[in-house]
């Protein structure tokens, strides 16, 4: 099972996010029905820091403008942590600029919303080595 904890304040957005991400990947890496994804959302960085460390992910997904920490702030705890220190993390931006500093920060990727969800895929797919 792929766990992926998806680090965004719209329930909306997240439930997209998670759906474009099953479907998306199962068809590009021709997966079995029984091969599962799993998603845990949380609705600001405080709590996304909180989750990791207590459960184990494959995944972060994490929206830069998080309430309470935000997501280039989560990246940059997450990798001062040793035991999620590759933890794949990708941060999802409205601003282009934010690029930079969420790859600075620690991100594998930064993903410019709204993403057109073949390249969520391609990145997902890149960062989780897989297909």
């Amino acid at each position: 099972m792929i766990r992926v904890l998806v680090a965004e304040e719209d329930p909306f957005i997240a439930n997209l996010l998670a759906s474009g991400i099953n479907t998306g990947l199962r068809a590009r890496l021709q997966l079995p029905a029984e091969a599962r994804f799993s998603f845990d959302h949380v609705q600001d960085g405080a709590e996304a820091l909180s989750v990791l460390e207590k459960h184990t992910f494959e995944l972060l997904l994490c929206d830069a403008a998080l309430p309470i920490i935000d997501g280039l702030e989560v990246a940059r705890r997450v990798r001062a942590v040793s035991r999620l220190r590759h933890l794949p993390v990708i941060v999802l931006g409205s601003a282009p600029a934010l690029r930079g500093e969420a790859l600075a920060a620690g991100a594998d990727r930064f993903l410019e919303k709204p993403v057109p969800l073949a390249t969520l895929v391609r990145a997902l797919a890149e960062v989780l080595r897989v297909g």
